[in-house]
């Protein structure tokens, strides 16, 4: 099983005292995040594995987690899983969105247009994060739930996300364009097409990405199809943050 991102505990952007980190608060985060939709629910042996933690340690902290109702154990195969309480970060993280928030009506109106699924993505350390979704109203298309997490490198995202800090060459021509089209990380069956969201200072925020089946449109289909009311979405997007 593939172990969560460890967190550089030793790079502190304040430059704080790291007297003041607390390792049992990170223990108890990385079983948190050992659980994903590859691993949605685990055994004491499997989390231990995957945390690295030790099983006298994981056994702690797990303990404690589902004393706090973080997280629930299946009586009959001894699985722990997230339990709904997790949701309490989640509601606080989207209600904190007001980029995301005004801007949701444009991401519906661009499924509507395009009839494929249309997430909004921001940056988390080296990978974009899904922060919100509509999916596709066709049976057979891209899931992307929020929280879905994507590699910066390669990804359409990523060539907006890095290209105004690390910029290469191809994100400086998506970022001369205004719009990235590309196969998709996580669906070799599909495409990805993705433009930026700037905020007042002309900083990238975001990113409105298009998930396509190859199935369903060409990469020159693409390009006539979805690219223009993408590129109205994101304009859009943008100009509301200037209000």
């Amino acid at each position: 099983m593939t172990k969560p991102p460890v967190v550089d505990t030793d790079r502190d952007p304040a430059g704080a005292d790291p007297r003041l980190f607390i390792q049992s608060v990170r223990k108890a985060m990385v079983v948190l995040e050992a659980f994903n939709a590859g691993e949605p629910a685990m055994t004491l042996q499997q989390l231990t594995e995957r945390t690295g933690l030790g099983r006298s340690a994981t056994q702690r902290f797990v303990h404690t987690l589902e004393v706090l109702q973080y997280l629930k154990r299946d009586p009959k195969t001894l699985r722990y899983q997230l339990s709904n309480r997790a949701f309490l970060f989640v509601r606080s993280i989207l209600s904190a969105n007001s980029a995301l928030e005004r801007s949701f009506h444009l991401l519906s109106r661009l499924t509507e247009k395009t009839g494929e699924t249309v997430s909004w993505l921001e940056r988390d350390g080296a990978a974009a994060v899904v922060i919100g979704t509509v999916p596709s109203p066709n049976r057979t298309a891209i899931v992307l739930p929020v929280g879905t997490r994507i590699g910066l490198a390669g990804s359409c995202a990523g060539l907006f996300l890095l290209g105004q800090t690390a910029p290469s060459q191809v994100g400086l021509e998506a970022l001369a364009r205004g719009w990235a089209m590309a196969e998709a990380e996580l669906d070799r069956g599909s495409l990805s097409v993705a433009a930026p969201v700037k905020d007042v200072r002309g900083n990238i925020i975001a990113v409105i990405n298009v998930s396509i089946l190859r199935d369903r449109m060409t990469p020159d289909e693409a390009q006539k199809l979805v690219v223009p009311p993408l590129l109205e979405a994101s304009r859009s997007a943008s100009e509301l943050l200037l209000g």
